[in-house]
């Protein structure tokens, strides 16, 4: 029907189409995963645009229990696109008006059952362009595309403790792809 539709593929089983709940008439993506597999988010644009996220695998090997994450993360008046989390912090994009402009990247730390008590912008990552397609690698660095310079390139930011690193362009994608958007970028 000319929508995105979210898949998972076990090698054991095959390709697994969810529910209608997570497939529906709206467009449903994968937002993102944590860093230790954990913990898989989706997205529906149903409501607006929210971030659903489940905490482990079912019997059958399988994510589900997919909830919508509460507020402070989704709110009636933004678009939520994706998340990821590592140990106790979750960072996402959305595109609040209080934002530097477009999408932005927010962040917080999160509870065993992933919910938010407050989100702060990252101000030291976030431009007047649009950040996106958050994925957390299992050290803390935290990969995203950002279309500062005209198309979506990645970059990648650590946390210190106490503040960001100054965002760094990810330098090993290939000439081939210097006039393409390039997005959601996971390292192995």
């Amino acid at each position: 029907a000319g929508n995105q539709n979210v898949y998972e593929y076990n090698s054991k089983n095959g390709k697994t189409k969810y529910s209608y709940f997570y497939n529906t008439d709206d467009h449903s993506a994968v937002a993102g995963i944590s860093a230790d597999r954990k913990a898989a988010f989706l997205f529906r644009a149903w409501n607006g645009g929210d971030i659903y996220a489940t905490a482990g695998l079912s019997g059958k090997e399988k994510y589900n229990h997919f909830k919508r994450i509460s507020f402070p993360l989704n709110t009636d008046e933004s678009q939520e696109q994706s998340a990821s989390s590592w140990n106790s912090w979750m960072v996402f994009s959305s595109d609040r008006t209080e934002g530097a402009g477009g999408f932005d990247l927010y962040g917080g730390r999160t509870d065993e059952k992933m919910k938010l008590t407050s989100v702060l912008p990252i101000d030291s990552v976030n431009a007047t362009s649009d950040e996106a397609d958050v994925r957390f690698m299992s050290d803390g660095t935290l990969l995203f595309s950002s279309n500062r310079d005209g198309k979506f390139k990645p970059y990648f930011t650590r946390f210190d403790g106490s503040k960001w690193s100054a965002p760094q362009k990810i330098s090993f994608i290939p000439d081939s792809f210097a006039a393409s958007d390039v997005r959601d970028l996971v390292v192995y």
